[in-house]
């Protein structure tokens, strides 16, 4: 790949001020020769068990372990400022959010650093850094995540509609006082999209988080996911009564999954049978929304992030 630019942010817990450390795009520090490693591919573990009268075995889990990923750089200038660089920013018990741009594409991940060897060639006169850092989440992620509001009044056009409850007769030449109007003089018709259509582009499973919003009472909602073959793999609902601006998020990409209410936590309040650990397979998949009452007050804005095996 070439034009590869990497920037490693320290969670220090400062927001914006958290130390960043880059890797090519005009920084000092460059990307060596076949400087990634285990940026190709994530490896599945497969488990199984020997069946007791039969041949063959049969499947017991799939899973991705965490992954172990080596970045390799160097520079070249002030060896001593170098070296001092990379040994204050790289530290045990951090986590780092590492993000790589190549080919047009970005992906970025989360590690615990794990180690790092910092060696000079003395032939070129430069300052060699090799870290090593572990994912436990595997997968890379697209800087850009998806929302989409399920929520969408498209109004349609007016129209008159009179009652017939009673006919007004012809008014007399000499009238006292005019009757009261007992006709609907018009109204404008709309509709609520109830259900929505999305698309995980990515390579593998993506946990989608869904913040429901209250424009009025609502009591009981529940949201519901089918795949392209109409199977539902996913269907949660919360016990909660939300009145106008509370907001309900159902979180499935935090482990376990997290529900809270106006930041609460509420997770001892999902239906029974509701299903709290799934994710959305890539390819198409639609979702739907209900409540027990009040669904016309729903406000359901779903959000994914596509994952990635590799860059």
């Amino acid at each position: 790949m070439r034009d590869i630019q990497i920037s490693i942010t320290r969670e220090d817990g400062r927001g914006q001020s958290n130390p960043v450390f880059s890797i090519g795009g005009g920084s000092r520090w460059h990307l060596a020769q076949d400087g990634l490693e285990g940026f190709d591919s994530v490896p599945v573990t497969v488990s199984t068990q020997a069946y007791a009268q039969y041949d063959g075995s049969y499947l017991m889990a799939e899973r991705a372990p965490e992954l172990d990923r080596t970045i390799c750089a160097f520079a070249g200038g002030d060896l001593a400022s170098l070296r001092a660089q990379a040994e204050a920013f790289f530290i045990p018990r951090r986590e780092y959010r590492v993000s790589v741009t190549a080919e047009g594409r970005s992906r970025f991940f989360r590690a615990r650093h794990y180690a790092m060897a910092l060696t000079v060639d003395n032939f070129r006169d430069v300052q060699r850094l090799e870290w090593t850092c572990l994912a436990l989440d595997p997968y890379l992620y697209s800087e850009e995540s998806n929302s989409f509001n399920i929520v969408e009044g498209r109004a349609k056009r007016g129209f008159p509609f009179v009652s017939f409850a009673r006919r007004v007769a012809p008014e007399p030449m000499l009238r006292i006082a005019p009757e009261p109007e007992t006709h609907i003089a018009g109204m404008v018709a709309s509709v609520v999209s109830r259900t929505l259509k999305m698309r995980n582009s990515g390579s593998t499973t993506t946990y989608p988080r869904f913040d429901i919003t209250a424009s009025g009472e609502v009591r009981d909602p529940s949201v519901s996911i089918t795949d392209s073959t109409g199977v539902e793999v996913c269907r949660f609902g919360v016990k909660v009564s939300m009145r106008a601006g509370d907001v309900l998020t159902v979180d499935f990409s935090t482990r376990p999954t997290l529900i809270t209410l106006n930041g609460k936590n509420v997770s001892n309040l999902a239906k029974p049978g509701s299903t709290l650990a799934t994710g959305i397979e890539p390819g198409d998949f639609d979702l739907s929304w209900s409540a027990a009452f009040g669904d016309a007050a729903m406000s359901v804005v779903p959000t994914i992030r596509n994952r990635y095996a590799s860059l």
